[in-house]
């Protein structure tokens, strides 16, 4: 691989942690102050941004598939 691959690489990987890293948290947190006020909407939007923080980067092709694409 090019030394631009495995930028691109440590980019991709980065992103992933920061979607999973903010969303997770931001999502529960959301959540959390919706059960206090019982606010259902705030609860559903929490619950929903979490499910995205954990969803969004198990959805995206692993660092094995990129490499072997780069490649191809």
């Amino acid at each position: 691989m090019t030394p631009w691959h495995e930028y691109l690489m440590d980019v991709y990987i980065t992103c992933k942690v920061l979607i999973a890293g903010t969303c997770i948290p931001i999502g529960l947190l959301q959540t959390c102050v919706g059960l206090d006020v019982y606010d259902s909407k705030r609860v559903v939007w929490g619950f929903l941004l979490a499910l995205f923080g954990v969803g969004i980067p198990m959805l995206l092709p692993t660092q094995e598939i990129l490499i072997k694409l780069l490649e191809w």
